[in-house]
């Protein structure tokens, strides 16, 4: 009886000790815990307060900024101001001589570029004349005139020389330069009608040298085996026929002339437009022409559109 009662104090005894533990047990996990908890809290708050200093900083930073580029922007418009009331200061601070003077000179500029322009529009070397084209009120038929009633004789010739330079006003030099030329250039230059201008012996002098120009074209093709204008294109040019006045220029031979003429009206003008025969052989490239003017005539006809 003894014994059993000395094992159920043993065992309560061992519970006392084991609950006491597990007390103990609690109540250092409890401090732990409320040590972790409580050192969380500080961090965080410490993070919070370091969050607020930067945002601080960077508003500090910003405004510094924002009034550094304020400070240029006034400092700017300052120095504008200040330019701005300098220059107006200066310019109502010129006296009325000075402008004067500077007005004169001006004048004075514009009337020698005016001179200098007349003067290159009356210089040694007629002015370049507009490209004119050629229309079917230019076309006659010069080729049914006989070749005494355009070409004079040599006198009869000089003495049309002499009225036609005394009537234009042109000096002795330009009237020599015009006799010393072949009749059938002379006829050219006469044949481009009365003199106009301001110096009609430069004028003259310009005539000429073109016309010897196109002679000179025209001998190289003659002295590649063309053949030199027959006297009834001579006398066509000389009485203003613009295919005659073609034909000679670019020395196109006897067909191709034919084969110009053989086309209507409107067709010659067309190719006479197409501008001078730029080449070694310009039959050659006249005739090239003429043929497409010729598909050109089928397709019309075709149509029933012939030019009359």
């Amino acid at each position: 009886m003894a014994s059993s009662e000395e094992d159920t104090r043993q065992k309560d005894k061992r519970k006392d000790r084991l609950k006491e533990r597990d007390r103990r047990d609690r109540d250092r996990t409890d401090k732990v815990k409320s040590t972790k908890t409580k050192s969380g809290t500080t961090k965080r708050k410490a993070d919070d307060d370091s969050e607020e200093d930067i945002e601080k900083e960077k508003e500090k930073d910003k405004m510094a900024f924002l009034a550094a580029i304020k400070g240029l922007r006034d400092k700017d418009k300052a120095k504008e101001k200040a330019r701005r009331k300098k220059t107006k200061k200066s310019s109502s601070s010129r006296s009325p001589s000075v402008r004067k003077d500077r007005k004169k000179e001006k004048d004075t500029k514009r009337k020698r570029e005016q001179s200098r322009s007349r003067d290159d529009s009356s210089g040694s070397a007629s002015p370049a004349p507009k490209k004119e084209l050629v229309t079917a009120s230019g076309f006659g038929a010069p080729l049914a005139l006989p070749v005494t009633s355009i070409v004079p004789a040599a006198v009869g010739a000089s003495d049309v020389i002499g009225v036609f330079c005394r009537s234009a006003g042109a000096d002795q030099n330009s009237e020599q330069a015009l006799r010393a030329l072949p009749v059938h250039l002379q006829q050219l230059v006469m044949a481009e009608g009365s003199i106009a201008g301001l110096n009609p012996s430069a004028v003259l002098i310009g005539r000429i040298r073109k016309v010897e120009n196109n002679a000179g074209a025209a001998n190289a093709a003659a002295a590649a085996g063309l053949h030199r204008p027959r006297p009834e294109t001579v006398a066509a040019a000389a009485a203003g026929d613009p295919v005659a006045k073609f034909c000679m220029q670019h020395a196109v031979d006897y067909s191709a002339e034919n084969a110009l003429r053989a086309l209507p009206v409107e067709l010659q003008c067309k190719i006479l437009n197409e501008g001078p025969l730029r080449a070694s052989n310009p039959s050659a490239v006249l005739m090239s022409r003429i043929r497409k003017a010729q598909t050109l005539l089928a397709e019309m006809r075709r149509l029933g559109k012939v030019p009359v």
